[in-house]
C-alpha cells in the first residue's frame, strides 16, 4: 500500500542502482501518477543531504525521463529535500526521439514532444536526420524498472564501465528502439472516486482477464487507484487497444484512466 507521501515539483530524490550506488533526481513536472524529470551523474556511494548535491542546474543533467511515481510514494526511492526556489522556467520540457523501425524498410526518427501539463499527451512529432539518434533522450513513459536500468547503463556508460554501446544508446536496457522488442508487460493506472468503485472496477478488469491491485489515495486529493498488471505481453498495438478499453470501461465508474507503464 503506497505511503501518504505528498510529491512536489522540486523535490529531490535518488533512485538506486547496483552498487549499491544513488542517481540523483529532480521532480520537474508531476500529472497524476506520471512524472517528468532530471537525472545527474555520478552516481552517489551513499544517499546524499540537500546540502551535498551543491546546486544542480539543467545543464549539468545527463538524462530527462518520463517515469512512474509509484517508488517514490513506497519509499524505495527516497526524497531527499525541496528546492525551495524551483520554477519550470528553469526546469524546461525537453524533446524526446522515438525510432520507428518496419520490415523491408529504413528506421526514421522522430524528435517528440509533450504537453507541459498533461505529460501522456503528445503534442508535436518531427522527423529529424538519423544522424541526430541519441542526441535526445529516448520516448517512453517508464516503469520504476524501467527507469532503473535505464539511469544504470548510461551511469555505467559514462564512467566506462561498458565498452560496446554508446552512452546515448540504452536500447538493450529498456527494449526500445534497435529492432529489439520492448520486455515486460503493461501496468495501467486507472483512478476512481471511492472505495465500492474501485472494487467494482477491478472485478470488471479481472473478468478480461488481466491482474488487479487496489490502492487507497496516495493523499488528499488523489482517488482510489486500480492498477492493472495486462494479461498480454507489451506491444504499441496492445498498449493503443488497451487504451480504448479501459478509457471506455473506466467512464462507467465515473473514473479517470491515467496511462500505462512497461513493467519488466
Amino acid at each position: 500500500m503506497s505511503k501518504k507521501v505528498k510529491l512536489r515539483e522540486g523535490d529531490w530524490f535518488v533512485v538506486p542502482i547496483d552498487g549499491p550506488r544513488w542517481v540523483l533526481g529532480l521532480i520537474a513536472r508531476r500529472k497524476g501518477h506520471g512524472l517528468f524529470g532530471y537525472f545527474f551523474a555520478p552516481a552517489w556511494d551513499h544517499i546524499p543531504s540537500l546540502d551535498e548535491i551543491g546546486s544542480p542546474n539543467a545543464r549539468d543533467s545527463f538524462t530527462q525521463l518520463i517515469f512512474s511515481d509509484l517508488e517514490l510514494l513506497d519509499g524505495g526511492w527516497p526524497l531527499i529535500g525541496h528546492d525551495e526556489a524551483f520554477s519550470r522556467d528553469r526546469w524546461p520540457m525537453v524533446e524526446f526521439e522515438r525510432y520507428v523501425e518496419s520490415a523491408g524498410q529504413r528506421g526514421r526518427l522522430y524528435a517528440v514532444r509533450y504537453d507541459e501539463d498533461e505529460l501522456g499527451r503528445q503534442v508535436s512529432q518531427v522527423e529529424v536526420p538519423l544522424k541526430e539518434r541519441g542526441r535526445r533522450p529516448e520516448d517512453g513513459a517508464h516503469g520504476s524498472g524501467a527507469a532503473e536500468n535505464v539511469l544504470q547503463f548510461k551511469v555505467d556508460s559514462r564512467q566506462g564501465r561498458l565498452e560496446t554501446e554508446s552512452p546515448e544508446d540504452p536500447a538493450e536496457a529498456t527494449g526500445e528502439g534497435g529492432g529489439s522488442e520492448p520486455r515486460g508487460t503493461l501496468r495501467h493506472y486507472l483512478y476512481v472516486s471511492d472505495e465500492g468503485k474501485a472494487e467494482a472496477l477491478a472485478a470488471a478488469v479481472r473478468k478480461l482477464g488481466h491482474s488487479t491491485e487496489v490502492r487507497e489515495p496516495a493523499g488528499p486529493g488523489f482517488g482510489w487507484l486500480v492498477l492493472v498488471t495486462d494479461r498480454d505481453p507489451f506491444s504499441p498495438e496492445v498498449q493503443d487497444r488497451r487504451e480504448r478499453e479501459f478509457m471506455e470501461l473506466v467512464s462507467r465508474y465515473e473514473g479517470e484512466y491515467d496511462g500505462s507503464e512497461i513493467a519488466v
